[in-house]
């Protein structure tokens, strides 16, 4: 793993703890196909700081929605309803709801 990775995953807080983590890096060995597992290979909410300012220690599913979808953003259309698990006209329904457009 690289630095970048690694700081990546000492600044999450790891809500899910060590189950979370788990999956984290089965999911990133899985993507990776060389030998050094980098930031790409971590999930957006991971690697992109999180911008939420949750109330009473929540944040509304709407928010979460929306930053997940922002967190995509560098990648197609097609790619980001892949990864986020929708169809390609809801990304493009939820991205029009929440501003996210262009």
């Amino acid at each position: 793993m690289n630095d970048s990775a690694l700081h990546a995953l000492m600044r999450y807080r790891w809500p899910g703890n060590l189950r979370e983590l788990g999956n984290v890096i089965q999911q990133a060995v899985i993507r990776c196909k060389g030998h050094t597992i980098g930031r790409r290979h971590l999930p957006p909410h991971i690697v992109e700081p999180s911008d939420l300012v949750p109330i009473g220690g929540f944040a509304s599913l709407a928010d979460i929605e929306r930053q997940h979808i922002k967190a995509s953003s560098s990648r197609s259309a097609a790619t980001r309803a892949k990864l986020l698990g929708i169809h390609r006209n809801t990304l493009a329904n939820k991205m029009r709801k929440y501003g996210l457009e262009g």
